[in-house]
């Protein structure tokens, strides 16, 4: 495989920049695992059953998602569709809609064992008939969301760029970026060009607290391999923002 790529990459002009794209990622879909694409559960969008109508049609439509995830307390019980609710608006019209209506637009939830390879997860997606579903340990802990549509992504590149990334958006400024501590390492590298190693943690986030062995202050500053790195915000224990300079 080692051998394959190198062929690909020095190709030169025998084959477009975009196919060489695909089929190097082609080639490390037996290697990712989608906890390196998923969507961190921190910056997953969810409403709960329990709360008022308005409150729960507000959310789903100022999402930037066409599905939200639907949790009963602290236990998730499926995700709800945006085109369908607004299709159960419109049917309504005047009536009140209930939570009993709402119910039955949830779709059940699917649940995909952390560490499975991308190339495994396209083939359960399509011998499940699903496309969406939640990673979790096996404590049964909910990590992150992953959905067909970030996995095809991983081959062929986004499809929709004025839709936020799914981990985080990389804002630049004249002597660097800010991105979200969420960002994966393997995305990060990508966009970014950077050589930061992935064999440890996945998140920015994690790879810093453990370079630094501790959770940093707002507005620390470090090196780390060959890279200046600066801590911009940070919410219960959890970085948030950070600055890497060029």
């Amino acid at each position: 495989m080692d051998e394959l790529k190198s062929i690909i990459s020095e190709s030169g002009t025998f084959i477009p920049q975009k196919n060489k794209s695909i089929f190097l990622n082609l080639i490390d879909l037996n290697k990712v695992t989608i906890d390196e694409v998923m969507m961190p559960h921190t910056n997953v969008e969810s409403v709960y059953l329990k709360q008022p109508i308005d409150e729960i049609l507000g959310k789903v439509i100022n999402s930037n998602y066409r599905q939200m995830v639907v949790k009963d307390n602290d236990e998730i019980i499926g995700v709800i569709d945006s085109k369908k609710l607004l299709k159960l608006v419109v049917k309504e019209q005047n009536n009140e809609i209930t939570h009993e209506s709402l119910k039955e637009l949830i779709e059940p939830p699917y649940f995909i064992p952390s560490g499975t390879t991308i190339y495994k997860q396209i083939q359960y997606f399509q011998d499940n008939q699903e496309k969406k579903g939640f990673i979790v340990n096996e404590y049964g802990d909910f990590l992150g969301l992953v959905s067909l549509e970030d996995l095809l992504e991983e081959i062929i590149g986004e499809f929709n760029k004025d839709i936020p990334s799914k981990l985080s958006k990389i804002v630049s400024e004249d002597d660097g970026w800010i991105v979200d501590g969420a960002i994966s390492i393997r995305d990060l590298n990508k966009k970014l060009n950077l050589k930061l190693p992935t064999s440890g943690p996945i998140t920015l986030s994690g790879l810093i607290i453990e370079f630094l062995e501790n959770i940093p202050e707002t507005n620390t500053s470090f090196k780390m391999h060959e890279t200046k790195f600066e801590i911009i915000n940070i919410y219960e224990q959890t970085i948030k923002k950070i600055k890497i300079y060029k």
